[in-house]
């Protein structure tokens, strides 16, 4: 649900929902802040976040207690981050 600028997803986010998320954050930039915390999130969703750090600014993204993520995605989403959006608060 969202609360202002901010996006707070309830526990398990289904492999279609995370797809269809990733979509709405390409086109929609009153979202800044992404709290994804404990949601199931698989490898493949991060990485297509990991992707749109380079066009769409936020302020911060939760994925923490998403134990599906590998070390190769978390590394992927840590560079992104600091290459595009040094200013984002990542928290995995």
């Amino acid at each position: 649900f969202a609360v202002g600028d901010a996006l707070v997803v309830a526990p398990a986010l289904e492999p279609g929902a995370a797809k269809l998320l990733v979509g709405v954050l390409k086109h929609n930039p009153t979202l800044v802040d992404i709290d994804l915390t404990a949601t199931d999130l698989e490898t493949e969703a991060a990485n297509d976040l990991a992707a749109i750090l380079e066009f769409r600014r936020l302020s911060a993204l939760q994925l923490q207690f998403n134990p599906d993520l590998s070390a190769e995605c978390r590394a992927a989403l840590k560079a992104a981050a600091e290459k595009w959006q040094p200013e984002m608060r990542l928290s995995l």
